[in-house]
């Protein structure tokens, strides 16, 4: 089995917080809410994929699951946490869905550039390996 490979982006303010920015192997992504101690809240979005677009639906998908997280907007409908992740449900009412929306456009702003920038560096050097 292959190793993860990942590259830490940069670190993104998103409303009065911060999160690390990581590109890693794979697909998909997911959030790190309470990291180990010293650490900032983290993103991991996978590189993997054949069109850009993709990795940015991945960063907005998970920098406004963490936002509506953080604002505890989010909830497991059992207290089961062992359950599949795809049971979350997320209730807000307009002004907190643009509180959300406000948030996750200064992060996405910021990180956009520079995890294009990882991408395509990513995708060169796995066309190289070939």
């Amino acid at each position: 089995m292959d190793k993860i490979k990942q590259v830490i982006v940069g670190v993104y303010e998103c409303g009065y917080e911060q999160y690390q920015l990581s590109l890693r192997s794979g697909r998909g992504g997911e959030f790190y809410a309470l990291p180990s101690p010293g650490a900032l809240p983290s993103i991991k979005v996978g590189a993997d994929h054949d069109e850009f677009r993709d990795v940015a639906a991945v960063l907005m998908h998970e920098v406004m699951e963490l936002t509506m997280d953080r604002m505890k907007c989010r909830y497991e409908p059992t207290n089961d946490m062992s359950k599949d992740h795809s049971a979350y449900v997320f209730i807000m009412n307009h002004p907190t869905f643009s509180d959300v929306c406000a948030k996750t456009s200064e992060y996405v702003i910021k990180a956009l550039p520079d995890i294009k920038a990882a991408w395509e560096k990513w995708i060169k050097q796995a066309k190289e390996k070939k």
